[in-house]
């Protein structure tokens, strides 16, 4: 079952959908958006919203939403490859210093492997975070770059700048980066914890200090300042007399390994795992109050043409020109167009054509369609309030046009079931007929005599 997005992240997707657009169309020039423009003044909303309608939309029909999901899922790969490399550097760390085959440990060598490069990566990131740094280090474009190759979509190439944008401006991408580094940093430290203690559990170890320039007074103040913290979570302080003998030879008396081994793991805890854990939830916060605060930025150019677009200054409400002699108003039997009800429409009908026909109890009659601001007015009512089956009719006797087969797959899509009609008798030119039969066989639209669909339609239980 697919993972349910919550509010706050199908806003951010849809924000980053529309900046791709808007990017796209920077470089490839304006879509084909008529029926985007028409949905999103439906639908209704500030401006930002009707982009965002707008571009949802333009994405479906060019496949951008599956790209995008495609990305995302490459990106979830690309975290997993990574924490899975975690796996082995933790194991690194530790096994170049327990491996000895004497069983003897130098402390300062081991503190080295199991803090230094972490505490050096920490302090890179932390000054790289307070002074401001807002563009990606290495291992945010390693990771751009490997979720670029297992997309491989070709949307690929707007979909990351897109996104890079929107946390740039909200200055983002320091928090998005923070929160991948300490995750990874410390799962690397968890791995090396477990492998430590593993390694302690089966072998007997003695525990060393051993220094050229250091006095044991210096060293001694090292290690109780280093385990201060950790006391206060319940590790142990090795005595001052225990780090004084343990510069002269490994003791290896169990208590004085075991202190010591307690010492090894609680600064480990301390000063590795427990500030990256702290910078994790940190980093992950300011990320979902960014989140909070991103919309679109209205001010680009590409934005600001859609404007009188999308927000006219004047919106047409029905029909405001003079009614043709041949309009039919639409009569409504049950008052509210719904997804359970009905309606029948006619297309392409002869001027001396009978209408309405003769329609079942509770079918709308949504009129004949012969002019530019009646098929405007049925498709708008058509996306507010859709129908659950609608019968078009047509006249086979005219030629079929792509602007009628258009005009038919456009209303086919606002409801659950459509149907055509095909009013045959014998002044129809069968050349004509077997044209419309497969025309409408290429949209999947299913056809038959204006009877039986009349019947079908009317049918409650169908």
């Amino acid at each position: 079952m697919a993972k349910q997005l919550s509010d706050k992240q199908r806003h951010f997707n849809a924000l980053w959908i529309a900046e791709t657009i808007r990017l796209q169309e920077e470089q490839q020039g304006i879509l084909a958006d008529n029926e985007a423009i028409r949905q999103a003044k439906v639908n209704g909303g500030d401006f930002q919203q009707r982009i965002l309608t707008r571009a949802e939309w333009l994405a479906d029909k060019t496949h951008l939403l599956i790209a995008q999901q495609g990305v995302i899922n490459a990106h979830r790969w690309t975290i997993r490859i990574l924490m899975l490399l975690t796996f082995f550097l933790g194991i690194g760390l530790v096994l170049p210093t327990f491996s000895s085959q004497n069983h003897t440990i130098n402390i300062f060598s081991a503190l080295g492997c199991l803090l230094g490069l972490n505490l050096v990566m920490m302090a890179v990131w932390l000054l790289g975070a307070l002074l401001g740094g807002d563009s990606l280090n290495h291992l945010g474009k390693f990771i751009l770059w490997l979720t670029s190759k297992l997309t491989g979509k070709q949307q690929i190439v707007q979909l990351l700048p897109a996104l890079l944008m929107l946390f740039h401006q909200q200055r983002l991408e320091r928090w998005w980066i923070g929160r991948v580094t300490n995750i990874l940093w410390l799962s690397t430290s968890v791995i090396a914890l477990v492998t430590l203690l593993v390694l302690l559990a089966t072998q007997r170890y003695g525990f060393i200090w051993q220094t050229t320039i250091l006095s044991s007074d210096s060293f001694v103040f090292i290690v109780q300042l280093l385990g201060a913290i950790p006391h206060v979570f319940g590790f142990p302080i090795p005595s001052e007399e225990l780090i004084r003998q343990s510069g002269n030879g490994a003791v290896m008396l169990d208590t004085a390994r075991q202190t010591w081994a307690a010492w090894l793991v609680g600064v480990l805890f301390v000063y590795g795992i427990f500030p990256r854990i702290l910078f994790f939830i940190l980093c992950t916060l300011l990320l979902r109050a960014g989140y909070r605060h991103l919309s679109l930025n209205l001010s680009f150019s590409g934005y600001a043409l859609l404007r009188p677009r999308l927000m006219p200054d004047k919106e047409m409400v029905g029909i405001i020109d003079c009614k043709p002699d041949n309009w039919y108003e639409p009569m409504v039997v049950n008052g509210n167009w719904s997804e359970q009800g009905a309606a029948v429409v006619g297309l392409e009908l002869e001027a001396n054509s009978t209408w309405p026909p003769h329609l079942p109890k509770g079918v709308i009659n949504a009129g004949r369609i012969e002019t530019r601001e009646q098929r405007k007015h049925l498709l708008d009512r058509l996306a507010a309030t859709p129908v659950a089956k609608l019968l078009i009719i047509c006249d086979p006797k005219r030629s079929v046009d792509r602007g009628t087969l258009n005009l038919i797959s456009e209303l086919a899509c606002y409801v659950r079931v459509a149907k055509v009609a095909l009013l045959v008798d014998e002044g129809v030119d069968t050349k004509r007929l077997a044209d419309w039969q497969q025309a409408l066989q290429r949209l999947q639209l299913a056809y038959d005599d204006l009877a039986t669909l009349l019947t079908w339609l009317g049918d409650a239980n169908d």
